[in-house]
């Protein structure tokens, strides 16, 4: 497969450009900035595409932001134009023209899948050889490339998606620790079936069961029937009359409770003072009234004994208060102490006054009776004068005797007998006064708490009063007397007419259910007091009766449930047979899986084989092509490297292994373009491509790229070598190979 001519509409800087090339050798030739680059990334675009956004806007027209051209192509005989369009936010149009027919072909179909067979990757790393990086191949991912290709001949076929898609499959049907997985579900579901398949049978058995175990509660509920009906001539006389006697008794507690509730309800009324009848709580106010009165007549006597105790403790004090008072009268202590010492005084000076008088009155006696013999004057007046003297002392002497009564009469006043009694009431009388006070003003607080009390007194029995009034009574202690007992008489009868209504609601239920003329008709002629009944043969029966209706109440609850647990297992049961069928249903699809399961595993396991027998089988074909071809472009001084799996290369020199760094620049480039020559031939199944070559050669001597064209002539395959040198075109034609130079 070649390519013939292009067309190149809008790419990059380029417009409407047209060039045709040769079939096997081209040598485009141009400056840098040419556009060689572009032209060899124009070939690429419209065989891949753009492979990124970094593509589109590098190679986007500068003017209409879109790329777009065609390219001629011959394959096998026949030429093919392709026409691709790349526009900015609508996507690529790309279709092949038969041009023989000139109509579309490989609808649905890439040029790349038409015409190559590989990805756009294994292309750059095979078919193109870039200016920079050499001929260097790189290795894991084109590696497994070149597997898929080799082994499925289809670059997207995957041995490792392949590998994967086992895996897959195998866990699909079961995860590698088997718990999941479809075997894994159905076994799961196949176990459920088992248990429930052994449910079913034993819920098939617990029915049978049941079903035995009804009928025979059946039949002890209908043996138990009988032995009722045995009894019930009898029990139906003795039900009658025992109802008939409730009735009876109903009606005639009824009648007393009535009676005593309208007893009660005039004693009420009769007791009843202006619409009050005393309570329980009004006895309980009055009593409470008369506790608290009596309390307090209690302690307003304690109280009274009390002062009277105290005035007996104290009664030294009455005499000893009357000297105090009539003290404080006449302006205290020290005002009596003074005006009895002003009457002492007055009489120390009286008697003074006296005894002087006396004196004088002696003196002019005396002189009287020695003088009077010298003159009767003398004797006249010296006894005038004694006389007088005589009548001042006896003055004084009164007055002396005055001061003295004037004492007494005010010792007299104060209460006291005398003078000594006197001084000591005097040197007492601080201690006393005192004393005094202290015990009137205990007096003074006990008869405050005494008046307090008889006061609160007073007001407790105007409220008990006016309680008492209440209900028309004068005293309230007659008042409580009274509603004690009309309150005990109400209660009494109260209570009896509560008995009675106790014991007539006791019949009330059964006897309102009774109706007195139908027992009455079944009863007929018959007695219906207790003292007909053979009481022994009764009890027998109601026991036998009652034993009875329990155990057939008892066995029809049984019968009941087992009907309801029968409903449920009839409605739930499953039938064992098509459990049976399910299961051995399953597990004929288990064994079908498990055997594709084993089958996958094995397939795995085989691919693996044969992934790693492929790749160790690569690897030696490409060195020994790889090895041929480097020969021919060294002479013959490098004719043997390694091929690694991952595309690294190795070579020989002196005994050992070596890596291609070790070589020269030149020698190495040669190496790796053996490589890829080697892998295109190894690669493209389809067609041998046409190969790119740009700026490929700068580390070639002459000699090597002599060596290199002539090999590459010999290359059945189109070749476009994009350089910027004249010496490409100049060795090739020294060599006289024929070749199509293009200038840009």
């Amino acid at each position: 497969m070649y390519i013939e001519s292009l067309h190149i509409q809008d790419f990059g800087g380029t417009k409407n450009r047209d060039i045709s090339f040769d079939d096997r050798i081209n040598i485009i030739e141009g400056a840098n900035e040419s556009g060689k680059s572009t032209l060899s990334a124009f070939i690429q675009f419209m065989f891949y595409g753009f492979s990124d956004k970094g593509q589109r806007r590098r190679y986007y027209s500068w003017g209409s932001g879109s790329a777009s051209g065609t390219m001629t192509v011959v394959c096998e005989g026949t030429r093919y134009r392709i026409e691709r369009e790349h526009i900015e936010n609508t996507g690529d149009k790309v279709r092949i023209i038969d041009l023989e027919s000139n109509l579309p072909a490989f609808e649905g179909k890439k040029p790349e899948e038409v015409f190559l067979g590989v990805s756009g990757e294994i292309f750059s790393h095979t078919a193109y050889i870039g200016q920079t990086a050499g001929g260097y191949v790189g290795g894991e991912k084109l590696s497994a490339s070149i597997e898929n290709i080799l082994f499925s001949a289809d670059e997207n076929v995957d041995t490792t998606k392949a590998l994967k898609r086992l895996d897959d499959a195998r866990v699909v049907l079961q995860h590698k620790r088997g718990k999941g997985g479809r075997i894994y579900e159905l076994a799961e579901e196949r176990d459920g079936l088992i248990r429930r398949l052994d449910a079913a049978k034993s819920a098939n058995s617990g029915i049978i069961e049941k079903e035995g175990t009804l009928r025979d509660t059946k039949s002890s509920i209908e043996a138990n029937e009988k032995k009722l009906a045995d009894h019930k001539e009898l029990l139906e006389h003795y039900e009658n009359a025992k109802a008939y006697r409730t009735y009876k008794k109903y009606r005639s507690l009824k009648k007393k409770a009535a009676e005593l509730e309208a007893l009660n309800d005039a004693l009420r009324a009769s007791y009843t003072y202006e619409g009050f009848l005393p309570d329980s709580e009004y006895i309980e106010k009055l009593s409470a009234l008369e506790d608290e009165i009596e309390h307090l007549e209690e302690a307003a006597a304690e109280l009274n004994r009390e002062i009277d105790q105290q005035r007996m403790r104290n009664s030294d004090l009455f005499e000893m208060s009357l000297f105090i008072d009539r003290v404080n009268e006449r302006g205290g202590i020290d005002e009596v102490v003074g005006i009895f010492k002003r009457i002492g005084r007055r009489k120390v000076i009286m008697t003074l006054f006296s005894v002087l008088g006396f004196i004088f009155a002696l003196c002019t006696g005396v002189a009287t009776l020695l003088f009077y013999k010298t003159s009767e004057a003398v004797l006249v007046y010296g006894g005038l004068v004694t006389l007088c003297f005589l009548l001042i002392g006896l003055i004084f002497v009164i007055f002396a005797s005055r001061q003295k009564i004037n004492a007494n009469e005010f010792l007299a006043e104060l209460d006291v007998d005398s003078r000594q009694d006197f001084n000591e009431a005097v040197n007492r009388f601080v201690a006393d006064e005192n004393r005094l006070s202290l015990h009137n003003s205990r007096v003074r607080d006990l008869e405050d708490r005494y008046n307090k009390i008889l006061r609160t007194k007073q007001e407790k029995e105007s409220i008990a009063f006016s309680e008492a009034y209440r209900w028309g009574k004068s005293d309230h202690m007659e008042a409580l007397r009274k509603s004690k007992e009309v309150l005990k008489l109400l209660e009494e009868n109260k209570s009896s007419a509560e008995k009675y209504a106790l014991a007539r609601d006791a019949f009330k239920a059964e006897a309102e259910v009774i109706d007195p003329v139908a027992v009455k008709e079944a009863l007929g002629d018959r007695p219906y007091t207790e003292d007909v009944f053979d009481m022994d043969k009764v009890n027998e029966a109601l026991r036998e009766k009652d034993f009875y209706t329990k155990t057939t109440e008892y066995l029809k609850q049984n019968a009941a449930e087992l009907e309801k647990e029968l409903a449920v297992l009839y409605a739930t049961r499953e039938d064992p047979t098509i459990l049976n069928d399910r299961v051995n249903e399953l597990s004929s699809v288990i064994s079908s899986l498990t055997a594709k399961l084993n089958a996958y595993i094995m397939a795995h396991e085989k691919l693996c084989e044969a992934s790693e027998a492929l790749r160790s089988g690569v690897s030696p074909r490409l060195a020994e092509t790889a090895g041929n071809l480097l020969s021919r472009m060294t002479d013959g001084r490098y004719c043997s490297i390694g091929v690694t799996k991952e595309l690294d290369m190795k070579y020989e020199a002196q005994g050992q292994n070596r890596d291609l760094e070790y070589m020269s620049a030149g020698t190495r480039d040669l190496a790796y373009y053996a490589l890829r020559l080697s892998l295109i031939r190894l690669l493209y199944k389809k067609q041998l491509p046409p190969v790119i070559f740009d700026e490929s050669f700068a580390r070639l001597d002459d000699r090597r790229m002599d060596n290199f064209f002539s090999v590459v002539a010999d290359e059945n395959m189109q070749s476009l070598i994009f350089t910027s040198q004249t010496r490409d075109a100049r060795r090739m034609a020294d060599l006289g190979i024929r070749f199509n130079h293009i200038k840009l």
